[in-house]
């Protein structure tokens, strides 16, 4: 989702890191994010060179996550992951998963949005291991004003809603109340402040008010990024990807290095063979179990306590299987 969307804007698939979100996310994701321009240096053209430490691979299938924390400014100490979004890459296939977990998953002991404040990145690849059959290789991690403002230096981003929508109990951080908030349904611009509000709003009214519907519009403000990047109205345009890499790293948190990001930035000419797609751990596998088989605590888990079905829902939609 630069983090939750660096990696994933620069693939051209679309996760950069907001994260979005990167939303920590940010490039959120996150992320698999096509962060590069088709022209660029001799020089940056020269780097595109995989070394052993490298998280990500021209050669081999990879998965960036992409975290977002509920961190509403910088100087909060505290926060959980409440958006999980794992950039999965099938090389091959020319294929990209965006998978989002619910942060209410209990998963190794405890709920996966208090994994990455308990354990680090370690313990994150560990439960989504666990989860998705899939490790990720690298994180980008950002928080609510880390969304903002990658959004508005991209000039916008273009998303296309499925269904209009108010939501009347969208919460205001500053006031601490609720305040009403609505979209159009179609296609629309949208800044930073309203890419945020898309990406939390869970008490939408026409069918928009859940945890798994805003999970669906994060993955549409990911997916728009790669084009936003170099649209007119970005910054980042003409592309310069040192810059860029050191501007998003002074706000987000990744372990992908800038030669890491050169390398991903080496996918953006072939952007357009690959698609991108939308997979969410929902009802379909999980299901509330009663609160005192967890210490009354609100929970989800995985029918019969088996996640073999996520696994091979989402290495079917890679095309690995």
């Amino acid at each position: 989702m630069i983090k939750k969307i660096l990696t994933y804007l620069i693939l051209g698939a679309g996760l950069l890191a907001i994260f979005f979100t990167v939303f920590e996310v940010i490039k959120l994701s996150n992320a698999v994010l096509d962060f590069a321009s088709p022209t660029g240096s001799p020089s940056e053209k020269k780097a595109q060179v995989e070394d052993e430490n490298s998280k990500v691979s021209k050669s081999k299938n990879f998965s960036i996550l992409l975290l977002g924390i509920d961190r509403r400014h910088k100087s909060e100490t505290g926060f959980r992951t409440d958006v999980m979004i794992l950039a999965s890459v099938n090389l091959e296939q020319k294929k990209i998963v965006l998978t989002s977990v619910p942060r209410d998953l209990w998963v190794l002991g405890g709920r996966i949005n208090a994994t990455y404040v308990a354990g680090g990145f370690e313990a994150m690849q560990d439960s989504f291991e666990e989860i998705t059959g899939l490790r990720p290789s690298a994180f980008i991690r950002c928080d609510f004003e880390d969304l903002v403002w990658i959004v508005d230096q991209f000039g916008g981003v273009n998303v296309d809603l499925d269904a209009a929508f108010t939501d009347y109990e969208y919460p205001n951080d500053v006031t601490k109340v609720y305040y009403t908030v609505s979209f159009p349904a179609g296609e629309q611009l949208v800044n930073g402040r309203d890419a945020l509000i898309l990406s939390r709003s869970r008490h939408g009214n026409n069918g928009e008010g859940s945890d798994f519907k805003r999970m669906l519009r994060q993955h549409k403000i990911l997916k728009a990024m790669p084009e936003a990047i170099l649209s007119p109205r970005s910054v980042f345009n003409p592309f310069n990807i040192e810059k860029f890499y050191e501007l998003v790293t002074e706000r987000m948190v990744t372990d992908l290095s800038l030669n890491d990001a050169k390398l991903l930035w080496s996918f953006y000419s072939d952007r357009g063979t690959y698609t991108i797609d939308s997979f969410l751990v929902d009802s379909t596998f999980l299901y509330n179990p009663p609160m005192a088989e967890y210490g009354g605590a609100w929970v989800l888990v995985p029918i019969n306590n088996d996640y073999t079905p996520i696994h091979t829902a989402l290495k079917q939609k890679l095309g690995l299987l």
